[in-house]
């Protein structure tokens, strides 16, 4: 018996190749894109009251599988079956990731750790009281030879950059705001800030206007916004985190895909705001996305 399973959607990351790509939701805190094809949005209605969605894909740059593989995180090898391991007789993954916001067709997740362009099979709910085991064994998992933590703990030696007009609150228009206020931290703590200046509409609107009107995602994508986004990134390229109080689609996803973290918040002081997300209470507000 053969089954033919058709993509419903794709899903979009800023992760391009292997070596980068996390290995699990749960080591990952990036932002990715789930696109629906639209002859399943209708499948979406109720979704935006679950908090976690489960997502089902293929492994598209997998190919062959082995019945005994060596997992990354051991150094043994170990039945397929009893691993995560991509190569497998039906490249089949699965991810529980933070479900943001929902814009249309488009579902905005948390902790995404597939390749940009992954294959999308199915969208479920998480629901604690059916996906939730309280007394669980984890085999070899539990002694393997590779117990590292993975992600580096947050306020770490990082830059956190805010969208700013006066070096002190948070700027409303990311692309109008002539500045960023840089904070840098260490170990949790605040030990330093400067203000950089930021490219924006006020350079752009003497350079020749070439719209991206025929994109179908709308305003602020194509060519010529994305250009405008790489230039806009380039003086904080080494931060992590971006906040604004409000900025557009395009610009978000841009910097995703530049590794830096953005957050949408409702906070108006610049050190509330990275205080917040230090203490990990800063909120994403997506639905403030234009």
């Amino acid at each position: 018996m053969e089954f033919t399973i058709r993509p419903i959607g794709i899903i979009r990351t800023p992760f391009t190749d292997k070596e980068t790509t996390p290995i699990q939701p749960s080591r990952s805190e990036m932002i990715g894109r789930v696109e629906v094809y639209p002859d399943f949005v209708d499948g979406l209605q109720d979704i935006d009251g679950f908090s976690h969605i489960i997502l089902l894909y293929v492994f598209h740059h997998s190919s062959g599988y082995a019945l005994s593989v060596r997992p990354f995180l051991d150094d043994q090898q170990r039945g397929l079956f009893a691993t995560r391991h991509p190569c497998r007789p039906n490249p089949i993954g699965l991810s529980i990731v933070r479900l943001l916001g929902r814009h249309e067709n488009e579902l905005i997740v948390e902790g995404i750790d597939v390749l940009d362009g992954t294959p999308l099979i199915d969208i479920k709910p998480y629901v604690s009281e059916f996906d939730t085991r309280t007394e669980v064994r984890t085999g070899w998992y539990a002694t393997r030879a590779h117990q590292e933590p993975v992600l580096t703990e947050k306020g770490l030696n990082m830059k956190i950059a805010v969208v700013t007009e006066d070096g002190q609150t948070i700027s409303q228009h990311f692309g109008r705001a002539p500045y960023y206020l840089v904070f840098t931290t260490d170990d949790g703590e605040i030990v330093g800030k400067e203000l950089r200046d930021k490219i924006g509409h006020r350079q752009f609107v003497n350079e020749p206007h070439d719209h991206d009107h025929h994109d179908p995602r709308g305003h602020g994508f194509g060519a010529h916004s994305d250009a405008k986004h790489v230039r806009m990134i380039e003086s904080i390229q080494d931060c992590e985190v971006i906040i604004v109080r409000g900025m557009g689609r395009g610009a978000y996803l841009a910097m995703e895909q530049a590794n830096i973290r953005p957050f949408v918040t409702d906070i108006e002081t610049a050190e509330e705001a990275v205080k917040a997300y230090l203490d990990g209470t800063l909120t994403d507000h997506t639905e403030k996305l234009h």
